[in-house]
């Protein structure tokens, strides 16, 4: 079991391993959910955890994000590759 805690939209905004080692005081106002999923890393997302309530499990909720420097070098390299190919005719 994992302990988590959430703010109003449901977002997991803390989450604890091992909730056996919690105090009781710790652990008011928190969940416990079997499993945190894996956050994947994608380029232009970033991973939010979210709780849903009626299955109480946890899951990854991918919103967009501004690009980092190196994405956006392999996409332009990725872009020009694409276009000489294409001029080619090899595609």
């Amino acid at each position: 079991m994992v302990f988590i805690r959430t703010d109003e939209n449901n977002k997991v905004t803390m989450y604890h391993e091992n909730p056996d080692v919690l105090s009781e005081d710790d652990k008011v106002g928190g969940i416990l959910v079997d499993n945190i999923p894996e956050v994947e890393q994608i380029s232009g997302k970033s991973g939010v955890l979210m709780y849903q309530e009626p299955t109480n499990t946890v899951y990854v909720k991918y919103e967009d994000r501004p690009l980092r420097e190196d994405e956006k070098m392999t996409k332009m390299q990725n872009d020009m590759d694409y276009l000489i190919l294409k001029a080619e005719g090899l595609i």
